[in-house]
């Protein structure tokens, strides 16, 4: 119990301090964003997951979600096409984005979370992954 109230104090001493010094967070900047994005499959559908894990500071995040698919494994997404894209214009801390479609005969599926963060445009990418036509990883 004394370990994990030390490291919670470590962490929230971290915080202050990242917060405190970063000078452009009054500005509407972040200091710090932890964003995943992850796949999952069942039931013939295929699901890309994108979620606002933590943020300190101001935390005003424009995402895109694209779900991905080929027939075929390809190395870049701009082979592939798109199977399915949504949009938030501020995903805010512990939110969850969805992008759904049907798994068809089976493929290649990749999530691609495109954002802005600091007025730079950034994307996190997941793994292609095989599903086959019930939604299962093969």
């Amino acid at each position: 119990m004394k370990r994990a109230r030390a490291a919670l104090i470590c962490i929230a001493a971290v915080c202050l301090f990242v917060l405190s010094s970063c000078s452009e967070c009054g500005k509407g900047e972040s200091a710090f964003v932890f964003l995943s994005v992850r796949l999952k499959g069942g039931d013939g559908i295929i699901t890309a997951y994108a979620q606002n894990e933590f943020a300190i500071g101001s935390n005003h995040i424009p995402v895109t979600l694209e779900l991905y698919f080929s027939e075929e494994k390809k190395s870049d997404v701009r082979d592939m096409e798109v199977a399915a894209s949504v949009y938030d214009d501020d995903l805010d801390i512990f939110e969850k984005l969805e992008a759904l479609s049907d798994a068809g005969n089976g493929g290649y599926f990749c999530a691609v979370l495109r954002y802005e963060l600091n007025g730079e445009t950034r994307f996190l990418q997941s793994e292609s992954v095989y599903y086959d036509d019930g939604g299962n990883r093969r």
